[in-house]
């Protein structure tokens, strides 16, 4: 796709911001639906712990149609309070969402300065097949200089396991997880992209 600009979602205007919070929704429903299968709530949950400065748009014709969110070795971008889980969803569900999110995606993944790790790669389904994952990914290697990307895709997503692959992610491990087999994903696949820089 022609003119395009990807840009960090905390340089970009307000309006902006609802697009980004739908993909990451959408993108991430079969995962996030075990919160709530209301996505209105899952919007309003999300809105208010994303780190906007951790998180890449790409922009088509004036609208935000994909997103990465990267975490380094400081940091995860997603940034759960107590206080919003409980609000949006209640507080006994609230609190148990939190404590189990908490332990989940509060700790970083990478360990190293020169690392980073794709937390969060989705794009709007009226897109997908065109490309935009592939220019968000190339835009990490033209833009931030860390030597390696990691990345977990779940072993029963083989486009996106292929789409990595192509790109030069290579596994390097494999977890089993009980709660995301049972729920029909399979295991989650480590991968690592070496980048060489000149």
């Amino acid at each position: 796709m022609e003119k395009y600009k990807i840009n960090k979602v905390s340089d970009l205007d307000e309006r902006y911001i609802d697009d980004v919070v739908v993909i990451f929704v959408d993108g991430l429903y079969n995962v996030l639906n075990t919160i709530s299968t209301d996505k209105d709530v899952l919007k309003e949950l999300f809105r208010s712990t994303l780190d906007f400065s951790m998180f890449y748009a790409y922009i088509y014709e004036d609208k935000v149609i994909g997103i990465l969110g990267l975490g380094n070795n400081k940091k995860r971008p997603i940034c759960l309070k107590k206080d919003i889980c409980q609000k949006t969803l209640g507080k006994f569900k609230g609190f148990m969402m939190y404590i189990q999110m908490k332990s989940i995606l509060g700790k970083p993944i990478v360990r190293n300065s020169d690392e980073g790790h794709v937390d969060y790669l989705a794009t709007d389904a009226k897109y997908r097949g065109r490309g935009v994952a592939t220019q968000l990914i190339k835009f990490l290697h033209s833009n931030i200089n860390y030597k390696s990307y990691l990345l977990g895709v779940f072993s029963k997503n083989t486009n996106a396991k292929r789409l990595y692959e192509k790109l030069g992610f290579e596994q390097f491990e494999e977890q089993s997880n009980f709660f995301m087999s049972y729920r029909g994903h399979g295991s989650i696949i480590r991968m690592r992209l070496r980048v060489k820089r000149v």
